[in-house]
């Protein structure tokens, strides 16, 4: 009688997990941790990121069966990094959880902020203005470009990486805008105006406020 299911609830706990999609969001994790912090650690590597998942979407009844949140996973690599390897890499992994705590802090005040084609700059950032060299210059007009035509974005042109703060941001940004343009998980996909949105905003600011 489907009046027995009116109640009824998809969870973690009572619905079947895909490992496929467990093995793709662990695989997204680990490479998108050690894009950031550019280090092959093993506190992230993608036997503690598969457990961690696996983890968060097999929960004993002890454990959260829905309405997974940042706060969730970090909670969960910890304890899969502890099984995996111990107490090795306890300070490194705390360093690290800071860190990403603050970073996911500053996502979440951006993601909240209201999207137009024209982003708001604000009034502080009228005042402020940056040094690039002509090679940034052109690195980040190639960038602007690609990314309002929805192409492949260009490499930064030197071998060590930007020096500059903004610069570093952006190139974090288009590294996440390659992931998202070229992945079908669901969780991408959807951010995927966002970060275009996010480049076209910081091109922007770069090319408006820069001093050659």
């Amino acid at each position: 009688d489907c009046v027995a299911f009116d109640n009824f609830q998809l969870t973690f706990r009572t619905a079947s997990i895909s490992s496929q999609s467990v093995r793709d969001i662990a695989g997204w994790a680990h490479h998108m941790l050690r894009l950031h912090f550019r280090t092959d650690s093993s506190v992230f590597s993608l036997d503690a990121m598969h457990l961690t998942v696996y983890t968060l979407t097999h929960p004993t009844f002890e454990d959260k069966d829905q309405d997974i949140e940042f706060e969730d996973f970090c909670q969960a690599w910890e304890k899969s990094a502890g099984k995996l390897y111990g107490k090795r890499f306890d300070n490194e992994q705390k360093s690290l959880l800071t860190e990403l705590r603050g970073y996911e802090k500053e996502q979440q005040q951006v993601m909240t902020r209201p999207y137009s084609v024209a982003l708001p700059v604000p009034a502080r950032r009228l005042h402020e203005i940056i040094y690039l060299t002509q090679t940034e210059i052109d690195w980040t007009t190639a960038l602007q470009k690609a990314a309002s035509e929805n192409q492949a974005l260009p490499r930064y042109p030197l071998t060590k990486g930007p020096r500059k703060e903004r610069l570093i941001e952006l190139l974090k940004c288009a590294a996440l805008y390659e992931i998202a343009f070229g992945s079908e998980i669901p969780q991408l996909m959807t951010h995927r105006p966002r970060i275009r949105l996010t480049i076209l905003d910081q091109c922007h600011w770069l090319l408006t406020h820069h001093r050659h």
